[in-house]
């Protein structure tokens, strides 16, 4: 799950109970693997150590894949199935 992200910094962490495990911490999340997911989104990922010996995000992709666009609503105003309103 995307834990946080800071736009203007670039970067966020992906909470991950495995690799907290291992690594003691949450694994880092860089711009370039975002997308257009956000926080809380649920991801799966592969991890890379960096330089500096920290978890890494990489091939950072949606879990459940894209979510559903909202149900588009029913009713309001429309002239029915046909294009022209009720005849008298």
């Amino acid at each position: 799950r995307i834990k946080s992200f800071n736009s203007e910094k670039g970067f966020g962490f992906i909470e991950c109970a495995q690799t907290y495990q291992k690594y003691n911490r949450d694994v880092f999340l860089h711009k370039a693997q975002i997308g257009d997911m956000s926080v809380g989104a649920m991801v799966s990922f592969t991890c890379e150590v960096s330089r500096q010996g920290m978890p890494q995000a990489k091939d950072v992709s949606p879990l459940f894949g894209v979510p559903p666009p909202p149900p588009a609503g029913k009713g309001g105003k429309g002239k029915g199935k046909d294009g022209k309103g009720k005849k008298g």
